[in-house]
């Protein structure tokens, strides 16, 4: 209790400020809060009072309205659900006890011969053997019941199941039970989620506020799943006979959940929720989103299957009727069966014929009075008639009037185009299938004599029409035909697919069942049309829909929870998906009327349902509850997002969850998704013998396998056989599926099966293949542009122009300059246009052997091997390429394509972090974790910065979002969790308010750095991002599910102290648990940390255990420049990453010298062949504004020198309005070969310092420079190396305290893609730049920051009780100090290796920081130690104890600041012979392994460090327990000669167990003119 009234206390503080200063909307909805019920206070009696507690401690500005709970739920779902407003709602999620507050949203319903088509018999097979499900209640969630229909009256029927118990909520019934009976056991109607969407009750004179249906829906899947035996049964005539459900005998409980506007969350929920409680067995449930299926985790019915699950209840759903799109099936959790529809062997021909004796198949229910024929009458397209899709009101009755109308399907109800036909004097009508609608025919109960026809018909009638002079048709109706003339099953056309938009590694639908034409029950209170003009009312009606498929399903488990009490909801899944056939009535594979061709696993899932078979499976495959929560860790949802599944709130340990990814769920299917064309997926399946005895000598059942392979892919099965000792027994095999082909096409999919048998029984499963597009070679990618070819000559990209010639077309003529060719290579499928093949080439294969041959002499090495030839599907071949090579072949006209490689955008990848193993899955994405960005504000718009899947954020975290003119929320969300601005420091400075006309009073960005920052730190997954065409491919952030908070600090004038202290507290205050810095002083000494806000506002964040991360500065390559150096924080350089976009320069002397650049202009190809100047000779070696001379440089390239001011794009800028063509901008001596690519305005290229020199060489020796600039694209290679350390990256010595090394570490900050804003250009030239985009590259250490802020919130997702000082030391012992060519990591302001002052301890490796063994940990003592040693006085230390009191320096022990406990050395000898020793702690936090010597053994090794003997003791150490530290002395004793005294020297030491290597670099400085701590 008093937990929760601690809880309480700190809810209404965090509120009463906001509560005071909020208008609160007064706009009201329904929520439904999910509550963890292990922090009920005791002295709550019922969880109602509780919740309406909850409701009443609201914050007084928060009460009114006052919040009104409508459900409560205890069964599928723990909490309740309410009607509040958008604060209120928002209020409940910061309380510890939500787990969540999610709003309520509508779904809608997804729209007999059956039995005997399913082969069902009243003497054999299922039906007896399960006594018809007797003991069965089917829970039908629908639109009500019609109760009166006699397929719910049964008189022979004994009493219900003891075990279910619900009331029949009919009004003004005559009875205590009402119309309910021993069949329909119970009806209850749930409305209150709907009536709070609808702001008002029901309208009672429209619909039923009771469980009476209204509609039909509800009726017709309740009969379908359970409907009693009814002869005489029939829909107008058509279709007469006996009517009965699947399971006839099974009782019938009505759950009314759908109105007139949809079925809303909060009243399925409730509805399952009572049919648990009331004992029901199965679940149907024709009801499902529109669009894609929503996370898992906020899928009201996913979570309610879930519950059912748990409870042994079966739920069946349709799957959805939004074919035949692929992704579209929804209901696609793997506890559900998810069903498909397909037709069956009856139909209802209604033919047309034609004035010309054509003959059109046709169907249709029409029943009037001239129901046999509509003969010979004038026929009129409606599309001359007004309207094509005959739309009431639009049809001209002079044209129509006494005519048969051809309409077109689309855009209104099949029946109402009838009525509007009918309207406008029509006498009948021809509805025509549109392309899209394929040949798919649903009869329907036409109003006017009418048919339907497929769009091929369609087409042709429209032809007889336009072309004959006096059109006339005739519709011959031909009733009910039955029989195997009739194809079937197929699966219809709307019926939705896979693969599964939410995990495809999960098979769906899982079957298909009848669903097309199906004759059910129907209320008598609506028309069989559901129009207000139809006045028939009838017993029974014909329909279609995965809504019809669902309940034969649901009928089916009915009959076998009967037969098998004991089997689990996935066990009788299985049963249904393994025994499913394939071939129609004609022996062939089932087709689709989509396309009408065959169907696959994505179109019918397993196959079609067999009732009978699935009594006897012989085997099933198993899953529990635990399974499913291994599957929701594999799918990396976060604790707080599982524990909506768990029932009681409780968190889940996924680290003790085995499956690698969410195929390893024991699934009866199997749907494999390839990452590349060399993938290998292994999965593991356990079944169960439930096939019966018949044992012999040795064992009771051998089942073997056959495979079928799908097309490109080895599947292989270990062991290939399975024997059975006794029933029930459980034996596993693996399964493994092998990429083994380089031909797949980009969209391919692929499919086989596997089969266990036994002789007897054959257990089934399909098999689905996936080759991601992101990943396949043939995918076509971005960069670059096309070439037009014309006559004349045309210079092209890849160093060869091509000339027109008069008889062939073209000639090809190679330039020989292109050197630099990077080896890297890989797949590519060229595509040919064989029209162009020579006639002296005898086969393809020599021709394209001579293509590759053909390639200028320095592209044709590596030989270009041809791998595959294509002459049926496509014309072309295959072959390993370098990236240039393929770019050369792009360019030839007979070429028709060479696609390229998407990339993901870029960092992650570099960083090997993968969604399947390591860092991102381990720490849920830091999904619970909030990054504080301080920075210019944020772009709330951006793509980067909505997340729709995310849950709501942190209850620990509560801000503003203080835009201007928003709503409570703003433009904030789940992912964007808040928003200030802190400007009064910046407003002081300028002496006036800021003006609102340059820059927004608010946080939003309008320069473009902060949104840049905080999506590379935590923006979510966008896909086809790109900078005007560069780096194409998908963006994220390294914390991909982190939440961002923006704190605008910066302004045009910059950012001032008093503002990012203000920011910095607020973000501790708001409860971010990383802060993101990418701000310094431009000072060439960093100041004294008593003066330095940043290190004063960092000591006050670490003290409550937030992590603060911050640019190293942009001042070098000069020592002494890093900022940001308290040891405190963590300290970050810049580095390059593997990828790069070259812009080369080739003179016209034929020398080649390489060169970036982001120029995407017009002409992005080439800046050909033009005259070159020196900008020197133009009037400004730099290009300065206005001092360049026009006459000089118009109409050429520009080659300009580098500045101190690197205004880069600027100067492009001053070339172009001096008339210059492109510019070539050289970097100084000072600069060297630092690389930087630049959104240019015009074409242009930066290259080195000496490449520059070369071409300044150049044009003063050349009467008439040229030059061409070659644009190629983007580029992801090992050539050149990376990472590489910039140029302009802050380094070492730390000035302030050269004894703790900076930087702590190096991060990619070269050539960044992330999300900009559209309130500046790219170039935030905005006078000039008119361009807006949604990405951006730039390059800066402080792009490196949040690369690192990222890592740093995964760790702390993973372990949030560490300290922010083994946060830090994780990441700098893992670092790396290798390249990706294995050799040592190079300073390009040198070009030689980079050392510790330069890049700390190495790069960052997240993946290995998961898991570092040992820590280096330190404490607000230890810095306080630290202040102690650098003689800071009281009143300095002062400023960071926050409470102003004194510290006693005389119990602080660090002999001076080296021996602080960080995770490096850097060592100041004071003479030639100093001795210098340090003391380190580390803590175990590697797990334990024990052995005879201890748990954890790590042995020290150091390297050799030039005139330094180093010496460990002890060398060993032996750890016992988890987070046991143990200590270790290091002694550096200098042993240099005088000569070698201001030398720097560099090594390392390092602890390894032989698992973990815990490595720190040393940095040991001789410091001869007796430079000391200043």
């Amino acid at each position: 209790m008093e937990k929760s009234l601690s809880y309480l206390l700190l809810f209404l503080l965090i509120f009463s400020q906001a509560a005071s200063s909020t208008a609160v909307t007064d706009q009201r909805s329904t929520y439904i809060i999910h509550v963890s019920p292990s922090l009920q206070p005791s002295t709550s009696p019922t969880p109602f009072h509780w919740y309406s507690c909850t409701l009443r401690s609201l914050p007084r500005k928060l009460r009114r309205p006052i919040g009104r709970i409508i459900y409560t739920y205890d069964r599928v779902a723990i909490g309740f659900a309410a009607r509040l407003t958008g604060p209120q709602a928002a209020a409940l999620r910061l309380l510890p006890h939500i787990l969540a507050v999610v709003p309520d949203s509508p779904r809608f319903p997804h729209i007999t011969h059956t039995p005997s088509f399913l082969h069902l018999s009243a003497s054999s097979g299922l039906w007896p053997r399960s006594s018809f499900a007797s003991s069965v209640v089917v829970a039908v969630l629908d639109t009500g019941i019609f109760p009166y229909s006699s397929s719910f009256i049964d008189p022979n029927i004994s009493s219900p199941p003891s075990t279910f118990h619900a009331s029949c909520d009919f009004l003004n019934s005559s009875s205590a039970s009402g119309p309910c009976s021993n069949k329909l056991v119970g009806a209850k109607f749930f409305y209150k989620g709907y009536e709070s969407a609808l702001g008002h009750p029901i309208d009672e004179t429209r619909e039923s506020k009771s469980p009476l249906d209204t509609e039909g829906h509800g009726t017709h899947t309740a009969s379908t799943a359970a409907g009693a035996v009814v002869s005489g049964a029939s829909f107008l005539g058509y279709a007469e006979g006996e009517a009965r459900g699947i399971a006839t005998e099974a009782r019938i409980a009505a759950y009314k959940i759908c109105w007139t506007a949809g079925c809303f969350d909060s009243d399925i929920l409730a509805a399952m929720d009572a049919a648990v409680a009331d004992g029901a067995n199965v679940i149907s449930l024709s009801v499902g989103s529109n669009g894609y299926p929503p996370p898992y985790f906020s899928d009201s019915i996913a979570i309610g299957a879930f519950g059912a699950a748990r409870h042994g209840v079966i739920v069946s759903c349709s799957a959805g009727n939004s074919g035949p799109s692929y992704y579209t099936a929804v209901n696609v959790a793997p506890w559900i069966i998810t069903v498909g529809a397909s037709t069956v062997d009856r139909d209802f021909p209604a033919d047309v014929v034609l004035g010309d004796g054509s003959f059109y198949n046709g169907v249709s229910l029409y029943a009037g009075s001239d129901n046999v024929t509509a003969a010979d009458l004038p026929l009129v397209y409606g599309g001359d008639g007004g309207s094509r899709l005959c739309i009431s009101g639009l049809l001209n009755s002079s044209i129509v009037a006494g005519k048969i109308v051809l309409c077109d399907r689309g855009g209104n109800a099949r029946v109402d185009k009838g009525s509007a036909v009918k309207l406008a004097g029509g006498v009948g009508m021809i509805l025509a299938n549109t392309k899209e609608n394929g040949e798919e025919l649903i009869a329907g109960p036409h109003l006017i004599p009418a048919t339907m026809v497929g769009a091929s018909s369609g087409e042709k009638i429209r032809a007889y029409i336009s072309s004959s002079s006096s059109p006339t048709a005739t519709i011959v109706f031909r009733g009910t035909v039955i029989g195997d003339e009739i194809l079937a099953p197929k699966v219809a056309a709307f019926s939705s697919r896979g693969p599964n938009y939410r995990t495809p590694e999960i098979l769906k639908p899982d079957v298909i069942a009848p669903g097309v034409n199906i004759l059910a029950a129907w209320t008598r209170a609506t028309s069989p049309t559901d129009l207000d003009n139809d006045p028939r009312r009838v017993d029974f009606n014909i329909i279609s829909g995965t809504s019809m498929a669902c309940p034969h399903v649901s009928g089916i488990a009915a009959l076998l929870r009967e037969a098998y009490p004991d089997w689990s909801p996935a066990a009788i899944k299985s049963a249904i998906m393994t025994t499913a056939y394939n071939l129609d009535n004609s022996g062939e594979i089932i087709k689709d009327l989509a396309t009408g061709e065959e169907s696959t696993p994505f179109v019918r899932g397993a196959g079609h349902v067999d009732p009978n078979k699935a009594l006897d499976p012989g085997l099933v495959y198993d899953a529990g509850i635990d399974d499913y929560l291994a599957f929701l860790c594999s799918i990396n949802y976060s604790a707080s997002q599982i524990s909506i599944f768990t029932r009681d709130g409780s968190s889940v340990n996924c680290s003790s969850k085995t499956f690698a990814n969410p195929g390893e769920l024991n699934y009866p299917s199997f749907s494999v998704v390839f990452s590349n064309s060399s993938n290998v997926v292994t999965h593991k399946r356990t079944l169960k013998n439930v096939g019966g005895s018949g044992c012999g000598d040795s064992v009771c059942k051998v089942y073997d396998v056959e495979i079928s392979s799908p097309p490109g892919v080895n599947v292989t099965v270990t062991p290939s056989k399975l024997e059975f000792d006794s029933i029930n027994q459980s034996l596993s095999y693996e399964i493994t599926f092998a990429s083994i082909t380089g031909t797949v096409a980009a969209t391919s999919q692929q499919f086989g099966w596997i089969s266990w048998s036994d002789g007897v029984h054959e257990v089934k499963s399909p098999i689905a293949i996936i080759w991601r597009q992101s990943h396949v070679s043939s995918m076509l990618g971005g960069g670059g542009g096309l070439v037009k070819i014309g006559r004349g000559t045309c210079p092209l990209a890849g160093g060869f122009a091509v000339k027109w010639h008069p008889t062939y077309g073209f000639a090809v003529k190679w330039h020989p300059y292109l050197t630099a060719v990077t080896d890297h290579r890989s797949a590519y499928i060229i595509h040919v246009s064989p029209s162009l093949q020579p006639p002296t080439s005898p086969t393809p294969f020599h021709w394209y052997s001579s293509t590759l041959r053909s390639l200028p002499r320095h592209l044709r090495h590596p030989i270009g091997r041809i791998i595959y030839t294509y002459d049926r599907v496509i014309v072309g071949f295959a072959a390993i390429l370098t990236g240039p090579q393929a770019a050369a072949l792009r360019l030839i006209p007979h070429i028709l394509a060479v696609p390229r490689f998407p990339h993901i955008t870029h960092t992650p990848s570099f960083l090997h972090l993968s969604p399947s193993s390591g860092l991102w899955p381990q720490s849920s994405f830091a999904s619970s974790v909030v990054i504080a960005v301080l920075d210019t504000g944020i772009y709330p718009y951006s793509r980067s910065f909505i997340d729709p899947d995310l849950s709501a954020p942190p209850t620990t975290f509560h801000s503003s979002c203080d835009f201007h003119n928003s709503s409570a929320s703003g433009p904030c969300s789940n992912k964007l969790v808040g928003a200030k601005f802190y400007y009064k420091g910046y407003e002081a400075s300028l002496g006036h308010p800021i003006d609102e006309t340059r820059e927004s009073k608010s946080p939003l960005d309008t320069e473009g750095h902060g949104t840049h920052t905080a999506s590379t730190a935590a923006g979510a997954v966008v896909s086809g991002a790109s900078f005007l065409g560069y780096a194409e491919g998908e963006a994220r952030g390294i914390a991909t599910k982190a939440r961002i908070a923006a704190y605008k600090i910066c302004w045009a004038g910059g950012c001032f102290d008093s503002d990012i202290l203000a920011a910095m507290d607020a973000a501790v205050s708001d409860g971010a648990n990383v802060i993101s810095l990418s701000v310094g002083s431009n000072s060439y000494r960093p100041t004294a940390y008593f003066r330095d806000s940043i290190a004063i506002g960092a000591f006050g964040a670490a003290r409550h255990g937030v992590i603060v991360s911050c640019s190293a500065g942009n001042s070098g390559p000069g020592d002494y420049t890093v900022v940001n150096i308290a040891p405190w924080i963590i300290t970050v350089g810049a580095s390059t990453v593997d990828r790069d976009f070259p812009a080369d320069v080739v003179l016209g002397d034929g020398s080649l010298y390489n060169g970036v650049s982001l120029y995407a202009g017009s002409d992005n190809i080439t800046t050909a062949d033009l005259p070159l100047v020196y900008g020197g000779d133009g009037g400004s070696a730099q290009c300065v504004s206005g001092l360049l001379n026009s006459s000089i440089v118009a109409d050429k390239i520009v080659l300009c020198d580098r500045d101190e001011n690197d205004d880069r794009v600027e100067k492009g800028r001053v070339v172009k309005l001096a008339g210059g063509a492109g510019m070539i901008l050289a970097n100084t001596e000072e600069d060297g070969e630092d690389l930087i690519a630049d959104p240019h305005l015009i074409p242009a290229t930066m290259v080195g310092a000496s490449s520059g020199e070369k071409i300044r060489a150049y044009i003063s020796s050349s009467s008439s420079p040229t030059a061409t600039i070659v644009f190629r694209g983007t580029f992801i290679a090992d050539d050149p190396p990376a990472p590489k350390v910039a140029l302009f990256s802050s380094r070492g010595p730390n000035y302030r305290t050269p004894e703790i090394l900076k930087p702590d570490v190096i991060a990619p900050g070269v050539n960044i893609l992330a999300a900009w804003t559209r309130a500046a250009s790219p170039t935030n030239l905005d006078d000039i730049d008119s361009r807006r985009v949604d990405f951006n590259i730039i390059s800066g250490t402080s792009m490196a920051c949040p690369h690192v802020s990222g890592i740093a919130a995964l760790l702390r997702g993973v372990y949030p009780d560490w300290s922010t000082a083994a946060i830090k030391s994780a990441i700098m012992t893992t670092a790396y100090n290798l390249d990706n060519t294995g050799g040592d990591i190079k300073d390009l302001a040198t070009g030689e290796k980079s050392t510790p002052f330069i890049h700390g301890a190495g790069h960052v490796d997240p993946n290995k920081a998961l898991d570092p063994g040992l820590v280096y940990d330190a404490g607000i003592d230890d810095y306080l130690a630290f202040f102690c040693s650098i003689n800071y006085s009281d009143e300095q230390i002062s400023l960071f104890t926050r409470d102003g009191s004194s510290v006693n320096c005389s119990s602080k022990t660090l002999a001076n600041p080296g021996d602080l406990n960080y995770p490096s050395f850097s060592v100041v000898f004071s003479n030639l012979r100093d001795v210098v020793t340090y003391k380190r702690t580390v803590k175990n936090v590697g797990g334990l392994r024990c052995g005879d010597l201890g748990c954890r053994v790590y042995n020290v090794e150091i390297s050799s460090l030039p005139g330094v003997d180093v010496k460990v003791t002890p060398s060993q150490l032996v750890f016992d327990s988890v987070n046991q530290s143990l200590s270790y002395e290091i002694t550096f004793a200098s042993i240099i000669s005088k000569e070698a005294a201001t030398s720097q020297q560099f090594g390392w030491i390092s602890w390894s167990d032989g698992v973990h290597k815990v490595r720190s670099p040393i940095a040991v400085v001789w410091h001869h003119s007796q430079v000391s701590s200043m």
